[in-house]
């Protein structure tokens, strides 16, 4: 019996980071059929912004590095390859950095293409710098643009 093949996959991701050029903070992806991998990494000094303005909203205790790229990778590996789709340039930089894990280490994944969707703008999400709730909106953003 032949094993069925994985199917192709697209994701929306967000990310908050510690102010401008700063680390990650957080980051979600999400997929069409509602699953998703959401994660906080620590931020012992946030900027003042990131403390009154992400801090508060993220939901969820932080984990460890090497634990949120488990679930990252766990999460991608059910497409044979994805394309992560993001309104902003530093949730594909976040998510690029995230996935080297020292010189010539890599995070396993199918292959992986990005979508820059500056032409989406803002998103207006049910709780504002919670990578979750963003990347979620970013998700129901393009689905209605496609139905249009």
């Amino acid at each position: 019996m032949a094993t069925p093949s994985k199917p192709t996959g697209r994701v929306w991701i967000d990310t908050e980071f510690n102010g401008f050029g700063g680390e990650l903070i957080s980051m979600a992806l999400v997929d069409a059929d509602d699953h998703s991998v959401y994660f906080a990494l620590p931020c012992p000094t946030p900027v003042d912004w990131v403390a009154a303005n992400v801090v508060p909203v993220l939901g969820i205790e932080p984990t460890t590095r090497r634990a949120a790229q488990a679930s990252v990778r766990m999460f991608l590996h059910r497409f044979s390859e994805v394309c992560i789709v993001a309104n902003w340039p530093d949730d594909i930089r976040h998510f690029c950095a995230f996935m080297v894990d020292g010189p010539a280490e890599l995070l396993e994944l199918p292959p992986v293409t990005f979508e820059l969707r500056l032409d989406y703008g803002a998103i207006a999400s049910a709780t504002p710098h919670n990578a979750l709730a963003d990347a979620l909106a970013l998700r129901e953003l393009e689905q209605s643009v496609i139905r249009a």
